[in-house]
C-alpha cells in the first residue's frame, strides 16, 4: 500500500520516466509535467469510464478508457524509448477532442456534467509548452462552438442522465480539472524555483571560480562583455618569492608531501598578500609573483609590497618541507607595466614590462633569507623601512644596477 511519505517520491519517479539524462532544465521540467499530467488524467479517465459503466452508458466508458490505456501503453513506451515528441504530440492531441465527444454521447452539456470542461488541460499544456498554441487553442474554440450549435439536437436524440447524476458528475468535473491544473502548475512552479535555485547556485560556483582566477573588478569587466582587457599601468609594485633549493628539497621529500607543504606555503603567502590588498598574478613551480596597485591603481603599493616581502620571510621562512625547513630569495621593483588578460582557455590576468623583468632579476640575482629592491623600488616607498646598501650588480639584460636589502627599522 502507498503511504502518504512516500507518494513524493513515486512522484518523482514517474514524472522522469521520459526524462534523458542530457535533457536541458527547461525540457526536464516539461517532460516532467507532461507525464505527470498525463498520468493523473489517465488514471481519473480510467475511473470515469468505470463510472459510465457503472450507470449503464457503455459508449461513454470507452471514450476515457481508451484515453487510459492509450496512455498507459504510451508512457511504457516513453519509459522504454525516451521519445518524448511523439507522446506529447499524442497527449495534447488526444486530451482536446476526446471531451467533446464524451459530452455528445452524453447528451450535451449540461446532461454530460460539461465533461468538455477536460479540454482546457490539452490548451493550456499546449499554451505552457508552446505546442501549436495558435492552432490547438483554435481548435478548442471550434469544438466549443459546435458542441454549442448541436446541444440543443443532442438533448432530443440521447437519453439525458439522471440530475443528481449530471450533478455528480459536474461537480466532479470542475473538481478533476481544477486539480489537475492546479497540482500541475504548482508542480511546474515548484520544479522552475528549484532550477532557478540550482542554476543561480551555479552562476555563484561559476563568479566564485572566475574570483579564484581573476581580480574582482577585471572578471566583472568580462561578465559586463568586455572581450579585450589590456591596461597601460604608470606605476606598479611587483613582488617575486622563490623557495631556495626547491629541487634538491623536493627531490628528497615524498610527492604528497611536497605538494602538501607547496599548499601551505602558499596559502599562508595568499593570506598575507589578500591582507594587504594585493594582487597574486601566479605560481610558477617553487616560485610566487604578486602585483600591487594593479588591477586598481593605489597610492600605497609600494609600502604594501615592501610589508608582503618583510612578512614572507617573517612567517614562511624556516617553516618545515619535508626534513627541510623553507628559505626564501625575495626581489621588488616599481615601475609601468601592461596588464591583460589573455588566452582562451586557462585565461590569466599577467602583467609585463622592465618592472616585472626587474623584479624577477631581483630575485634571482639575490641572497638567500633577504629581501633585495631596486633602487626606485626604494624612492617609491614612504613607510619606515630601512634598506641596506648593496654594492652593484651586473643584471642580465639591464647593465650595472644599484640594489639594496629591505628591513625592518
Amino acid at each position: 500500500m502507498l503511504s502518504i511519505d512516500r507518494l513524493p517520491r513515486v512522484l518523482d519517479r514517474l514524472s522522469r520516466i521520459g526524462v534523458e539524462d542530457d535533457c536541458p532544465p527547461e525540457e526536464t521540467l516539461e517532460r516532467q509535467v507532461l507525464t505527470l499530467v498525463a498520468v493523473a488524467v489517465g488514471f481519473l479517465a480510467f475511473l470515469w469510464s468505470v463510472s459510465y459503466l457503472v450507470i449503464g452508458r457503455p459508449w461513454a466508458a470507452l471514450i476515457p478508457g481508451a484515453y487510459a490505456v492509450v496512455t498507459l501503453f504510451t508512457s511504457l513506451r516513453l519509459n522504454r524509448t525516451k521519445s518524448f515528441a511523439g507522446f506529447k504530440a499524442a497527449q495534447i492531441t488526444l486530451l482536446l477532442p476526446l471531451p467533446f465527444m464524451l459530452q455528445w454521447v452524453l447528451g450535451g452539456f449540461a446532461s454530460s456534467g460539461t465533461v468538455a470542461v477536460w479540454a482546457v488541460v490539452p490548451a493550456a499544456l499546449a499554451v505552457a509548452f508552446g505546442f501549436r498554441h495558435r492552432l490547438m487553442f483554435g481548435a478548442f474554440l471550434a469544438l466549443l462552438l459546435v458542441s454549442a450549435l448541436v446541444d440543443q439536437f443532442l438533448q432530443g436524440a440521447i437519453e439525458p442522465l439522471d440530475p443528481m447524476v449530471s450533478l455528480a458528475f459536474f461537480t466532479a468535473n470542475l473538481a478533476g480539472t481544477a486539480a489537475s491544473v492546479f497540482a500541475g502548475l504548482a508542480w511546474f512552479t515548484a520544479e522552475r524555483r528549484r532550477m532557478q535555485g540550482a542554476v543561480e547556485a551555479a552562476r555563484a560556483r561559476s563568479d566564485q571560480l572566475l574570483l579564484n582566477i581573476l581580480p574582482s573588478s577585471i572578471a566583472d569587466r568580462l561578465k559586463d562583455g568586455e572581450r579585450t582587457i589590456a591596461d597601460r599601468l604608470p606605476a606598479v609594485s611587483v613582488l617575486f618569492a622563490d623557495i631556495v633549493g626547491f629541487t634538491t628539497m623536493s627531490r628528497d621529500t615524498d610527492a604528497v608531501e611536497v605538494v602538501e607543504d607547496l599548499d601551505s606555503i602558499f596559502s599562508a603567502m595568499d593570506d598575507i598578500a589578500s591582507d594587504l590588498g594585493l594582487e597574486k598574478l601566479k605560481t610558477i613551480g617553487d616560485g610566487y609573483q604578486l602585483v600591487g596597485g594593479a588591477p586598481v591603481a593605489t597610492h600605497d603599493h609600494a609600502d604594501a609590497a615592501a610589508e608582503a616581502a618583510l612578512r614572507f620571510m617573517e612567517q614562511i621562512r624556516g617553516m618545515p618541507f619535508g626534513e627541510f625547513e623553507v628559505d626564501l630569495r625575495i626581489g621588488l621593483d616599481t615601475g609601468p607595466v601592461i596588464a591583460a588578460v589573455v588566452g582562451k582557455t586557462k585565461f590569466a590576468y599577467d602583467v609585463w614590462g622592465e618592472a616585472v623583468n626587474l623584479a624577477s632579476r631581483m630575485e634571482s640575482h639575490g641572497v638567500p633569507g633577504r629581501v633585495q629592491v631596486t633602487g626606485r623600488f626604494k624612492e617609491a616607498v614612504t613607510g619606515p623601512y630601512r634598506f641596506v646598501p648593496r654594492e652593484m650588480i651586473d643584471v642580465k639584460s639591464f647593465g650595472e644596477a644599484e640594489t639594496f636589502f629591505l628591513e625592518r627599522p
